[in-house]
């Protein structure tokens, strides 16, 4: 066999290991998403069905957080119902900017992978619960909220999962969406929401 054909199988077993690989990250992070939605809700359960982003601090919820731009809050609110080592799936496989961390008085923007849908309601099954980080609409962030409504429309950036992205639903569905069906969703969900906008907190880092 010749040294071209060789290099030729080289590249193409290293492409098909590669793609194993990305199938692998975007279903464990799947995986991930539907785990904490489980986690969510178990919380929603025990609080007269109410997320810990609709339930002041006062109350044990992270209501406040809306204001501070720290996301991972309303996950250290789950402190009943995550472990600290359930606290890894809080990082996608596929987000190697993001360090997974196993304790909850260490925990930051930087141990999260996922934002958060600040007016998610137990009533209203098809609104947003949580998803990767990579969803935008273009526009800049308020204490990394963004309100997502018909225009701009919002997509996924390429930083994970090639484009695409995963979404948690507050009947406990997940998906991977393109731009297309993430439209298709939003729709659905803003039918449910206050003034038709979805409103998710993002992880953002601050820059030093």
């Amino acid at each position: 066999m010749s040294a071209a054909c060789v290099a030729l199988l080289v590249a193409v077993a290293g492409s098909a290991q590669q793609d194993v690989r990305e199938r692998s990250a975007s279903t464990n992070c799947s995986f991930n998403i539907r785990f904490l939605s489980l986690a969510l809700r178990l919380f929603s359960n025990d609080n007269r069905e109410t997320f810990p982003m609709s339930l002041s601090a006062a109350k044990g919820g992270s209501r406040q957080s809306a204001e501070t731009g720290e996301a991972f809050r309303h996950f250290t609110a789950l402190n009943k119902q995550l472990t600290p080592a359930d606290l890894r799936r809080l990082v996608c496989p596929a987000d190697p900017g993001r360090a997974a961390l196993g304790d909850f008085s260490r925990l930051s923007n930087r141990n999260l992978s996922y934002w958060l849908g600040l007016d998610a309601d137990e009533t209203h099954p098809a609104m947003f619960l949580l998803g990767d980080r990579n969803l935008t609409n273009g526009t800049t962030s308020v204490h990394h909220i963004l309100a997502l409504g018909a225009e701009p429309p919002a997509g996924w950036t390429g930083e994970l999962h090639h484009g695409q992205g995963n979404i948690g639903l507050v009947d406990g569905s997940v998906a991977t969406t393109t731009p297309a069906t993430l439209a298709e969703k939003l729709a659905k969900a803003n039918m449910s929401a206050p003034k038709r906008l979805t409103r998710i907190q993002l992880p953002e880092i601050e820059k030093p």
